[in-house]
């Protein structure tokens, strides 16, 4: 058996961001452990599902603070004077890394303007890991927790319809369904990546259609939390690979890179540099001088 031991040691004032476990609490890290131990005062999202966490960890006596949504800023400023006073300050969320989609922006914010030391703990994220499990060949853009209100996701979703990114979202179990519904009618030639309860016992990923999706959970109710990745449109896919065919075609006819350039914007609806780019590409794969 192997023991390791934690090594605590004065920590210089300043503010250290510590990643907590997203459903397993074996997920925290060693050295965000020993930092924790470290620190003079801990400043949580919720003090009690701090200390819940950890107790199923190690029991300790902590020297905890709040730090939440409803008190950010002055929580901040109180935070700041510890700092300047000689404090080390450790600031935690529930649950994965902070500044995504948890409290940590303000405080992050005044410590970088005060000229304060801040580092960041590497450690659990529910966004880290879904992506880990998605068969990711795009760029992606993350919107945090989606609008409440249907009309609101509805015109969200008609703004980046268009985009050929992979679209992730956090979204909370009774909200699941109206949320996949209006994805369904407003992002066609997508499909749908599920991470539901991640790192927990009942941890499952669904790659489907959203019909597909919309069927599993309208006969199983949703629970847990959700990370939802809507993949680029397979329709733009289609309708790119269709491009490329016909810029293969003229580059073997001899045509130049401005003839090619004019057929192809007079025919579809894609930029210049865009179009100049594919075609560049397909020369290079296709050995055309």
């Amino acid at each position: 058996m192997t023991t390791i031991e934690l090594n605590t040691t004065k920590l210089q004032p300043g503010l250290y961001l510590i990643a907590m476990p997203i459903g397993n609490p074996k997920d925290i890290g060693l050295r965000s452990i020993e930092i924790l131990l470290s620190a003079d005062i801990i400043a949580c999202e919720d003090t009690r599902t701090f200390q819940n966490t950890m107790n199923q960890v190690l029991r300790h006596k902590w020297n905890l603070i709040a730090h939440h949504k409803n008190n950010e800023s002055q929580s901040a400023d109180g935070i700041l004077g510890l700092i300047k006073n000689g404090k080390s300050v450790c600031l935690v969320s529930d649950a994965g890394t902070l500044n995504i989609s948890d409290p940590g922006a303000k405080a992050l914010k005044k410590m970088l303007e005060n000229n304060i030391y801040v580092t960041s703990i590497p450690g659990p994220s529910a966004l880290a890991t879904a992506l880990s499990m998605y068969p990711l060949t795009s760029n992606i853009q993350f919107f945090g927790f989606l609008p409440n209100k249907a009309n609101e996701k509805k015109s969200l979703f008609t703004k980046i319809q268009n985009s050929e990114d992979s679209l992730v979202f956090y979204e909370s179990p009774h909200r699941l369904l109206e949320t996949l519904t209006v994805a369904k009618d407003n992002l066609p030639g997508r499909k749908v990546f599920i991470g539901r309860e991640i790192s927990k016992k009942y941890e499952e990923y669904i790659y489907s259609t959203f019909e597909d999706a919309i069927e599993k959970f309208t006969k199983t109710s949703p629970k847990g939390e959700f990370v939802l990745i809507f993949t680029p449109s397979e329709t733009k896919a289609d309708h790119q690979q269709a491009i490329h065919e016909e810029i293969t075609a003229m580059l073997n006819q001899g045509l130049s890179n401005k003839e090619i350039l004019e057929k192809i914007k007079t025919k579809y609806d894609v930029k210049r540099n865009e179009v100049y780019t594919w075609i560049e590409q397909l020369k290079e794969d296709t050995d055309i001088e």
